[in-house]
Order: structure tokens, then C-alpha cells, then sequence
């Protein structure tokens, strides 16, 4: 069958932009890590499948050949507050099926309608989800305490159609049928944290009857947990009996069944922080009788825990809230009888990530051992994870080698970003690891973050006439810094602004004033002292002396919002309140302010356009504000609805106006929008499969046009840049999604195709969440399989000879096909004197093996970058 196009008409023209040349391309900017991986998970069965999962940043995949982590749950969106499922609170694998992945998300345990909560189903190692929920009222809180005990969801070993779900505050819950419906069991408590089914007490395709699950109450208003208990079921959870000598007033926080006898680490509190005690416990489920095994003495309690399954008398243990000296972990070859200490027989590689460097391991909520080399082991932190190949290099005198294992895992919460004209290309502020200045967008910083240390920067701005000259709020006595060489390096004020919490924090673009705003504070939990100095606390205030002293500004409203300094003028400011909808001006270096403008209330944050006096723009939900009279009138571009962030960069065309980013919605469609035109033409520059969730912040970069910097809530910092021709897809008939990641390389080695390493990967599968838009139409788009096909535009690159593209199919994202290409699918065009459009169209009959995913790969020559 042969599927043929009219020649396409030239899609680039001089001054404008289409939409093809509008998509971008997206990519981390690298810190690595930065935030709390509760666990990790090894498939038992398949050598080199590993999953790690994060409270804020979805789960990750590890991809073995490349040593690198890929992100699994970058298509949830903002908006309908999904991108509260990026909180994870745990991960079941099935042990027949390695294809399949089980997640339940959510991030917090408020049973409200803006709180969503659910379990995503993958057959395909994460690279398609569906969602599906157990209850309107059942909450997952991936972001609360008690996210790092144990893994609370279970696949059953011998009937992967069996789920089982431990929840937090509504008990424990039933799947017969891969999580399409759920049960309520009858398991004494609300809350459970750990759940364990005994493969050896069924056959293969049989329900597993032994069951073993820890549970208790959880009081939902203040996290406590009590009357924690081990439950036994011998009928797959139709009832079950309690099984005395648990350690009193302790809870389950990791735990392993090893030939019979259960090993357990406890502690008096859920945790990650509150851990005033606990201990390491084993119980031999034949006889009932437990045993505390003798561990150091030490602060806190213990949490991570791993236990070989070749050799139970090796284990590893991690303490928490060990606060002095510092959390440790411990090693034992005698069942626990005697432990070696790791951390002082230890070397560490911090090379690539060098912020590490500074930071002592603590929240070590999980531990593993690789259940294929015993020698191999990963534990976990508040900031990332660390890895060993020689755990036992200690038993002859050794040094136990640890890298950070980070490399795309991305999971801090960048709240402001700024693109300076000179220096570093970006610089951030970032919740609880300060930020850095990134020199390189695809290294972590070499001089690690920000110092000194503040723990969160709310806010960091430049001034633009003097860009060396740069100022933060933070986390700290002083409330903020200063730095006069771009970023490098930072002064604290010599005095605080005020005693209240910082806020956003702007400069003048001749560096001569700063002005401070505070985060508002709720007096409920202040003493009445504290309530009366609040009055005059928290106001607003400005320096003309780098920190020195501070004056209160005069005119402007309590309350966190942003100020912004106008580009030119040296000493104007402008600040919009979101509460009242006034716009406010000081050309007195933030002295005294005076209303310039009412607007609608609940706006973001105003910006301001660089090289262009008086430029403003304030994002809306129902049009994007601008002004060009520094704030004395305002008109309304119109065109985008529900318009949360924007950011100015660098003109698209040379001479022409900056480009306009934003992120919004049209038509109810959330997306990243460009404008190369001031904002009279819109075009949508991500996809379907990246939204990266929440967008905190945006900056685009002033030097390079196209390049857009994105804070989100828990993925990092991304970047997106215009491609350079070779990331090209259009639809025909329905909408592939474009991915940039590799799946799992080390399975798909084809020595056929040596040298090809240039490809594009589409999902060619449907319902990704209920009551949204597919991401993909179904396969058969006409009256027969015959009536479907999908085509893929490739422009910008020199046509080459038909025999050598290739195309790979897949059903599962692990094993790949080589699909023999019919040359009629491709069919070549001429954009200009140097550069040709390639539309490759091919079938969907059994010619593409029945595929969910195909793969194109085209070799590139030095004019396709």
C-alpha cells in the first residue's frame, strides 16, 4: 500500500514564525538531585531495572546503560491541580511483568476536590499511564510525614491482577483486577505502612493467601500515628489476626521476609524528622517469637534497612534523626551480632555534583541491596541518592566508594530565575538548597550553591544597568544578600530588613536601591507580643546602602508581592497587588509609592521588558496586562486565557520586538506559548508528554533567542530551546507524542543499527486521564487498519538515500523490532537552496508489528544540528 502527499509549500518565511519552527526542545539544566527519594525499588527478577520515586518530583527510571535517571510523569500538567500527583508515595513493580509499574500519587491527605489522589497503571515501564482512583475520598499524601516507610502498595507475586493499597488514613484497600476497582478490607486501623504477600504459600496464578501488613491509627489533623500492630491473613485479606510482641509504642518503617523470619526497622514516629527512639527487630514467623537485635547507641531511631537475600546474616541499617554527630549506616555480616560503621570507612565522589559536598546524608529512609550483586548498594537522603559497587570493601580494610547516583534526577523547587545580559546565562533561587549560578546549563554548578547559606531564597533579581550587581532574600538573620560579581559569590546584609519571613526582593537598574517584601505571617501561632510587633514588622522597606539600614516604603500595602525595577530609568520601581488590583510606582530608589493604576485583583507577578523604559506586563485569567507609560495605562492583549507566568528574552528576528513567553491556557489547553510579535500572534512550543507540572517561574534568556528557562515544583529548572531542524513531527489524523528521552537502552542494542543515535520516539497509545484529552487518537482512524497511518516531518536536513532511515516498533518499551521500510513512505521536498523537508508516512497495518511505540531513526550530517 503507498500513501502519497502533494510536494509541501515552504513553512519559513522572513519575519515569521510557524509552528513548526515554534517547538522546542526541552531539557534539564543541571543540579541533580536536590530533593527527598523516599524509596527505591529493584525488580526482583530482571537484572538492572531500577525505580526510584520522589515526594514533589513523580518517579524515575534508571536507565543502566547510560547511568542516568529518566523522568516518567513530566505529562502532568498544572492545571486541575494535577500536578499534585508528582508526589509519590509509593511504587509497586510486578515481579512477572517487568513491563509493568504501579504508582499511587498524590501529595496531601485533604479530602477536597482540589486534592487529587490516584493510582497510575503502566504497561510499558512507565512510558504510558493510566489513572485510575480508588475512592473521591482516599488521599494519597506523597508529600507528608510517613512518605518514607515502606512501600504501602503490592503487586501479589503469583497473580499480577491482585493490588493491594495501605493507605494513610483510610486502611487498606483491594484490586482483583489491575487496579480498574478497589475493595475495602477488614485490617484493624486506618493507616498502614508496610504490606507483605508470601510467594511461596501459592502457585503460579493463584491468589496468594499468607499476608503480613503493620497497622494502626493515624489521627489525619496532627500525623500522629498509635496502636500500631502485625496483622496476619491466611485468605488474601478476608480477615485477618494480630500477632502479638510487637515492639510497643513503635511503627514499621522498612521491612524484609528473608527464609522465613521478618526483619523490621521501628520508630516512635512516622517520620522523615521526630525520631526520638527506635530499634532493629526480627520475628520468626513459624514460632512468633521476636527478637531485638543489638544495634549502636545513638540519638534517634533507624529507618533504612536492607537485607541480602543470598545471605540474611548481611544487612545494612541506616539510623534517622541522628542528629549528633551526623546519621550514619551500619553493616553486618553476623545477623546483627556486631556492625562496622560505614561513613568513616567511606571515599566519596562528589566530581559532578560538587553542592554535595557540603552536605552531611540524613533522611536515610531506605537502603538496598541489588538482589543480583550483593556488592552493589543504594541508599537514600534528603537530597538525592548515593550508590556503591565495592560494599564490601570494608570487611578487608577498604574504603566503601559512593557516588551521587543523580544524573537526571532533578527534583528541586526552583521560585525565581533570572537571565542576566552578562555572566552566567542563569542564575536561580531555589526552596531549601538556596540556588546557584549556572555557567554551564548542563553541569552542576562547580561552585556549588549559593553562600551563605539561607536553606530557602525566595526571590533573586539584577540590576539591569549594572547585571554584576545582584541581590537575594533568604532564609537567614539578615534575610538576604548581595553579590557584585554576578552571582559568584555573596555579602549578607549588614542588617535585616525586618524580623518577618522574606519575601521578593528587586534592585534598582543602577544598583543604587534595594527594596525588601515580606511574606505575610499568620498571627494565630504568635504570641500576643509577637502580634503587635507584626504590625510594623513586616512592612515593606528599602535600602540605599547594599543592607546597611533600612527605611519603611511609604504607599505600598503589607503582603508578598513582587516588585519589579524598570530596565532603564535607575530609580523607578513598580509593584502590583494581587489583592487590590492597584499598580504602584516610586521613582524615588522605593522611598514612596503612589497608585498609578486599578486593575482586576488576583493577578501574577508584573514584569518588567528589558532595554525598554516604562515596558510592563501582568499576567491574568483572562488576558495578559500591558503598558508602555510605566504603569499609567494599561491595555489588554487578548488571544490566551488563564495566564499564570511571563518572561521577555532575546528577539526571535534581528531589530524586532523581545519574544513573549508565557504559560497559559487556550481555549482550556494549558501549554508554554510564545510570541514573536509583542503578543498579536500566539504559538504553543511544548507537547503533550512535557509540561513538567507547576511553573513556579520563568526567565528567558536575553543573548539567545528562543532559549526560555522554567522553575517548576518539583522537577528543577528546564530549559527549552528552538531546535536546530531535527526534533520536527506533525500530525496527521491524530497527535503522536514526541519524546527526548531514551527508554531503556541497554535493551535495545541492535548491531544493525550502529551509528544511529539520532531518533524520535512516538506513543502511538490513548487515555492518559480521565475526562482530558487523549494523549493520542486511536490507531484506527478510518473504516479499517488499511485507512490508518502516521507521519512524521522532518525539516531542515539534506535528503539522503531511502535505505538509510530505520524505523523500530514496540509493544512494551523493552523489546524492539526492525520494521522493513516500503520507500514510497518517504518523501522528500525542497525548503530552500540548502535544507529539504523529509515527510516519512508509514502504515498502521501489521507491517508495524503490532507496535505501541515506534522509533524513527535518520541519520544527520553537519547541516541537520
Amino acid at each position: 500500500m503507498c500513501f502519497r502527499f502533494l510536494r509541501p509549500v515552504a513553512l519559513l518565511s522572513l519575519g515569521l514564525v510557524s509552528s513548526l519552527q515554534a517547538e522546542h526542545v526541552w531539557k534539564n539544566v543541571a543540579i541533580k538531585g536536590g530533593g527527598f527519594v523516599p524509596g527505591i525499588v529493584f525488580h526482583p527478577e530482571v537484572p538492572g531495572i531500577v525505580y526510584a520515586r520522589t515526594d514533589v518530583g513523580g518517579i524515575y527510571r534508571w536507565n543502566l546503560a547510560e547511568r542516568s535517571w529518566t523522568p516518567l510523569n513530566d505529562e502532568l500538567r498544572g492545571q486541575d491541580n494535577m500536578a499534585f500527583l508528582y508526589g509519590v508515595l509509593s511504587l509497586a513493580l510486578d515481579p512477572q511483568d517487568a513491563r509493568k509499574v504501579y504508582i499511587a500519587c498524590g501529595s496531601y491527605l485533604q479530602e477536597e476536590d482540589w486534592n487529587p489522589s490516584g493510582i497510575f497503571v503502566s504497561d510499558s515501564s512507565g512510558l504510558i499511564w493510566k489513572l485510575k482512583t480508588i475512592g473521591p475520598n482516599v488521599k494519597f499524601g506523597g508529600n507528608t510525614d510517613g512518605r518514607n516507610t515502606a512501600e504501602r502498595l503490592l503487586v501479589d507475586p503469583n497473580n499480577g491482577s491482585v493490588l493491594y493499597m495501605g493507605t494513610q488514613t483510610k486502611g487498606l484497600f483491594k484490586s482483583g483486577n489491575g487496579g480498574d476497582r478497589w475493595s475495602s478490607l477488614s485490617l484493624p486501623g486506618n493507616s498502614v505502612t508496610w504490606i507483605y504477600a508470601d510467594p511461596e504459600s501459592a502457585s503460579n496464578g493463584e491468589e496468594t493467601p499468607l499476608l503480613y501488613a503493620f497497622s494502626g491509627n493515624c489521627d489525619k489533623s496532627t500525623n500522629r500515628f498509635s496502636d500500631g500492630k502485625l496483622y496476619c491473613s491466611r485468605d488474601a485479606g478476608k480477615s485477618w489476626q494480630e500477632i502479638p510482641g510487637t515492639p510497643e509504642g513503635l511503627i514499621f518503617h522498612q521491612a524484609h521476609v528473608v527464609n522465613g523470619v521478618l526483619y523490621a526497622t521501628l520508630c516512635d514516629a512516622l517520620g522523615p524528622n521526630g525520631i526520638s527512639r527506635g530499634c532493629l527487630a526480627r520475628l520468626e514467623l513459624s514460632t512468633g517469637v521476636w527478637t531485638t537485635l543489638p544495634t549502636p547507641a545513638g540519638q534517634g531511631g533507624f529507618s533504612g534497612l536492607a537485607v541480602d537475600s543470598h545471605n540474611p546474616d548481611h544487612m545494612v541499617v541506616g539510623t534517622l534523626s541522628r542528629w549528633y554527630p551526623h546519621n550514619e549506616i551500619y553493616r553486618t555480616v553476623d545477623g546483627g551480632q556486631t556492625w562496622q560503621t560505614l561513613f568513616d570507612a567511606s571515599e566519596w565522589d562528589f566530581d559532578h555534583t560538587p553542592y554535595v559536598e557540603e552536605k552531611v546524608p540524613h533522611w536515610i529512609t531506605d537502603i538496598e541491596l541489588d538482589p543480583f550483586d550483593s556488592n552493589h548498594a543504594i541508599f537514600v537522603t534528603g537530597y538525592g541518592i548515593f550508590e556503591t559497587y565495592n560494599l564490601s570493601a570494608v570487611d578487608s580494610g577498604g574504603k566503601v566508594k559512593w557516588t551521587f547516583m543523580c544524573n537526571g534526577l532533578e527534583e528541586t523547587v526552583p521560585l525565581e530565575l533570572v537571565s542576566p545580559p552578562e555572566g552566567a546565562p542563569l542564575v536561580s533561587a531555589i526552596g531549601d538548597i538556596d540556588g546557584f549560578r549556572h555557567d554551564d546549563l548542563f553541569a552542576s554548578p562547580a561552585g556549588g550553591y549559593h553562600k551563605p547559606s539561607g536553606g530557602t531564597s525566595p526571590s533573586v533579581d539584577y540590576a539591569a544597568l549594572k547585571p554584576e550587581i545582584m541581590v537575594r532574600s533568604h532564609w537567614n538573620d539578615k534575610r538576604g544578600s548581595c553579590s557584585t560579581d554576578g552571582g559568584r559569590t555573596w555579602a549578607l546584609f549588614e542588617t535585616a530588613p525586618n524580623d518577618a519571613a522574606p519575601g521578593y526582593v528587586a534592585i534598582s537598574a543602577d544598583a543604587t536601591s534595594i527594596l525588601f517584601m515580606s511574606s505575610p505571617q499568620d498571627p494565630q501561632w504568635m504570641s500576643e507580643e509577637a502580634k503587635a510587633k507584626l504590625v510594623n514588622d513586616d512592612r515593606p522597606r528599602y535600602s540605599t546602602d547594599f543592607g546597611k539600614t533600612w527605611n519603611v516604603a511609604e504607599g505600598l500595602p503589607q503582603g508578598n508581592w513582587h516588585p519589579v525595577a524598570d530596565p532603564v530609568l535607575p530609580h523607578t520601581f513598580y509593584v502590583y497587588c494581587s489583592k487590590n488590583g492597584k499598580v504602584y510606582r516610586s521613582d524615588d530608589g522605593g522611598a514612596h509609592f503612589t497608585v498609578t493604576k486599578t486593575l482586576q485583583k488576583d493577578g501574577g507577578k508584573i514584569t518588567a521588558v528589558p532595554g525598554r523604559e516604562g515596558h510592563l506586563f501582568i499576567p491574568h485569567w483572562n488576558c495578559l496586562y500591558f503598558s508602555d507609560n510605566g504603569g499609567q495605562s494599561f491595555s489588554k492583549l487578548q488571544g490566551l486565557d488563564n495566564i499564570y507566568e511571563v518572561a521577555v528574552g532575546a528577539p526571535l528576528n534581528p531589530g524586532g520586538d523581545p519574544t513573549l513567553y508565557v504559560w497559559a491556557k487556550d481555549h482550556g489547553s494549558e501549554g508554554i506559548y510564545m510570541s514573536a510579535d509583542y503578543g498579536k500572534n500566539w504559538e504553543q512550543i511544548n507537547n503533550n508528554y512535557q509540561h513538567f507540572g507547576r511553573i513556579n517561574t520563568m526567565a528567558a534568556d536575553q543573548n539567545v533567542p528562543g532559549r526560555i528557562y522554567l522553575g517548576s515544583g518539583g522537577r528543577g529548572i528546564v530549559v527549552g530551546d528552538l531546535p536546530g531542524g531535527f526534533y520536527r513531527w506533525q500530525q496527521k489524523h491524530y497527535n503522536p507524542i514526541q519524546r527526548k528521552e531514551p527508554l531503556l537502552s541497554a535493551h535495545y542494542a541492535d548491531p544493525d543499527l550502529n551509528g544511529y543515535d539520532n531518533y524520535m520516539e512516538y506513543a502511538l497509545a490513548t487515555d492518559l486521564f480521565p475526562g482530558q484529552p487523549p494523549i493520542s487518537n486511536s490507531v484506527k482512524t478510518g473504516t479499517s487498519l488499511e485507512d490508518s497511518f502516521y507521519v512524521v516531518q522532518f525539516n531542515k536536513i539534506k535528503a539522503i538515500d531511502v535505505q538509510q532511515y530505520r524505523l523500530q516498533g514496540s509493544s512494551d518499551g523493552i523489546s524492539w523490532t526492525t520494521i522493513p521500510i516500503n520507500p514510497e513512505w518517504i518523501e522528500v521536498s525542497e525548503l530552500d537552496e540548502k535544507n529539504e523537508s523529509v515527510i516519512f508516512t508509514f502504515p498502521a497495518t501489521t507491517d508495524t508489528k503490532g507496535a505501541q511505540i515506534v522509533r524513527v531513526y535518520i541519520p544527520l550530517d553537519e547541516r541537520s544540528l
